[in-house]
């Protein structure tokens, strides 16, 4: 249980953002020196070593590319000037100091760190996270929340994880499907919440794209092997496009076949449509198939 009592330790609004700006610089300190190889005993980083690697050995689909690439994101958020001034367009947080609520958050492992924006936002505020982690991502957010904890001790009460059903809390934010998403509207109905479902991006190309443009779609399609619900699973071109000039610039993308989950994925897909004639381009570790639907399974993308 969170201890909201008199002995609880005050972690104002200074000190919470030169506690994630401390964050930001451990977390570049640990890139900086990682060796995915190597042993635990880097500099003060360790523990943080030995959940990483757990991270690594308990998901396949999370590769020593795309965590790395995570906390690359994570860490250039968290300099003080930057958190400074997202929290100057809320001048109400420096008054709310000692009155925190408990929020619940139900967290999705489709990639690396996926829930630390809501980790993030809710300490920032000056509430206790309550979360219940993903499976496939249990190991980073407690990593996060160590390093955290270990710089601003007061955290240490402000922040749970929850090993079964979520219960005592004051508000919620839940992350699933569409399927998991109409329980939680009934679950957790008469709690504010928030309740994100299913999302796919889009890609709609004019022709005029530059080299640079075309390979921010290569990632936007291809990082974190197109798991993310930002990543670009439909295309929509303009008649005569070329294709194989834009394809050109997802070559970089060959080695995820390195991943067996992967090229399983890709294998499956490839069979599907050579059995049932599906008319398709196949660039030797992604499928382009013309289709109407906006989602589009792993290893494929849609056109139209």
């Amino acid at each position: 249980i969170f201890l909201h009592s008199k002995k609880e330790r005050n972690v104002n609004l200074e000190k919470r953002t030169k506690a994630f700006a401390k964050l930001g610089e451990h977390l570049r300190k640990f890139l900086s020196e990682y060796n995915p190889e190597g042993n635990y005993a880097i500099s003060d980083l360790g523990d943080f070593h030995r959940l990483v690697q757990k991270a690594r050995e308990s998901n396949p689909w999370f590769t020593h590319t795309h965590i790395m690439r995570a906390l690359q994101a994570i860490e250039a958020l968290l300099t003080e000037e930057h958190l400074e001034t997202w929290m100057d367009r809320y001048p109400a947080l420096k008054k709310q100091e000692g009155s925190p609520k408990t929020i619940g958050v139900v967290n999705a492992g489709n990639i690396p760190l996926v829930g630390f924006h809501d980790f993030l936002t809710i300490l920032m505020a000056g509430h206790n996270y309550y979360g219940k982690l993903s499976s496939k991502d249990e190991h980073l957010p407690r990593a996060v929340a160590g390093l955290l904890s270990s710089i601003e001790p007061g955290f240490a009460e402000k922040i749970r994880f929850e090993e079964n059903q979520l219960s005592g809390f004051d508000a919620i934010i839940a992350t699933g499907s569409n399927n998991t998403a109409r329980y939680f509207h009934r679950y957790f109905s008469k709690y504010p919440h928030i309740i994100r479902k299913n999302r796919n991006g889009v890609a709609v190309l004019t022709g005029n794209e530059s080299d640079t443009e075309l390979q921010g779609l290569a990632d936007d399609v291809m990082l974190y092997f197109g798991l993310g619900c930002r990543n670009v699973s439909k295309i929509y071109l303009p008649e005569g496009f070329s294709m194989t000039h834009m394809l050109d610039h997802f070559s970089s993308y060959e080695g995820a076949m390195d991943n067996h989950k992967y090229a399983n994925n890709y294998d499956y897909n490839k069979s599907v449509f050579i059995i049932n004639q599906v008319p398709h381009y196949d660039t030797g570790f992604l499928l382009l198939k013309e289709d109407t639907g906006i989602p589009s399974p792993i290893s494929t993308l849609h056109y139209e």
